[in-house]
């Protein structure tokens, strides 16, 4: 019976999977953001100036990252992009900078990732103190992944092959002054959530067994 709840659990599990990642399903992330999540950078307001960043759109179709597109008005380089597969702030896992018009270099960030690797905004004018990118010495290529870009009527498109997406993510986009920032991700499963579902799940087996012991009584 106990070898009967783990192949339920890992079906239903497996279930999960496979409708989270065999369709195409759309992000949208309002740009709500004034600092990334612990950057004080004593800025209250959301935009400096110009650029103006507005929502962002992420597409992840059967489990693979296909496109990030950000509204931005005024669009100046250099800018930035940051991805994070495991929906953890600041593991990172992927970093664009675009440096030339339509000419994004994308490189993998090298594990541990540390706060110190960032490039911080200076000068003023900026968001001084706020990332605005990732040294070269914590990056290194990223065989196997492309990225692409344009940019049309404010609108800020990356599109991407080889990125795979299991599960929560989370991406942020900063010009390299940090006038103006954003920053989205998808909720990470707690493991109470988990738990629940073992729990319904033997408790499911509890209740087929309890029928089964009726019926070979010959109860109804």
């Amino acid at each position: 019976m106990k070898k009967v709840a783990i192949l339920m659990l890992v079906g239903v599990l497996s279930c999960f999977l496979v409708v989270g990642t065999a369709e195409s399903i759309t992000y949208t992330f309002p740009d709500n953001t004034i600092n990334w999540p612990g950057w004080n950078t004593g800025f209250a307001m959301d935009q400096i100036g110009t650029p103006a960043v507005g929502d962002m759109v992420v597409t992840v179709d059967n489990g693979t990252l296909t496109s990030v597109a950000i509204q931005v008005t005024s669009r100046q380089l250099f800018d930035s992009l940051f991805i994070g597969l495991t929906g953890n702030y600041q593991a990172w896992d992927y970093y664009i900078k675009t440096i030339t018009d339509t000419s994004p270099i994308i490189s993998h960030v090298i594990s541990p990732f540390s706060v110190g690797n960032y490039e911080l905004a200076t000068g003023s004018g900026t968001r001084e103190g706020h990332p605005a990118g990732i040294k070269d010495s914590a990056l290194e290529a990223a065989p196997g992944v492309t990225v692409n870009e344009t940019y049309s009527g404010n609108l800020l498109t990356y599109t991407f092959t080889g990125i795979q997406i299991s599960g929560p993510f989370i991406i942020g986009y900063t010009e390299w002054c940090a006038n103006d920032v954003t920053i989205g991700s998808t909720p990470v499963p707690e493991p109470s959530t988990m738990l629940l579902l073992g729990s319904g799940l033997l408790g499911l087996v509890g209740l087929r067994r309890k029928f089964q012991e009726k019926s070979n009584l010959g109860l109804s």
